[in-house]
């Protein structure tokens, strides 16, 4: 091997193995979020507090997607239908 592919090597190398460090550290953070919103959760109100941080993950996700897709210059079908489903979902189900 010559230099180049040495330097290209060692750039890939590390590329994965920030990567790797980094979908560690997102695992443990976020293992340790989801175990304190069980542990300071009210017993009768767990299920609530587990659904709210369920359904802010989820819009999180989609305004994501949407803000991906309008930089891109293409909003999808796909984006609609779910922007609408998240706004028409909570209105079907009611006060819970």
């Amino acid at each position: 091997m010559n230099d180049d592919q040495l330097a290209e090597l060692a750039k890939a190398l590390e590329y994965i193995a920030g990567l790797l460090l980094f979908g560690f550290v997102f695992a443990v953070n976020s293992s340790v979020h989801s175990q304190l919103i069980l542990a300071f959760g009210s017993a009768e109100r767990i299920t609530r507090d587990v659904g709210f941080y369920d359904m802010a993950n989820a819009a999180g996700r989609l305004i994501d997607t949407l803000l991906s897709a309008g930089r891109a210059g293409v909003v999808s079908e796909r984006c609609g239908m779910m922007a609408l489903a998240s706004w028409w979902a909570p209105r079907r189900l009611g006060d819970i």
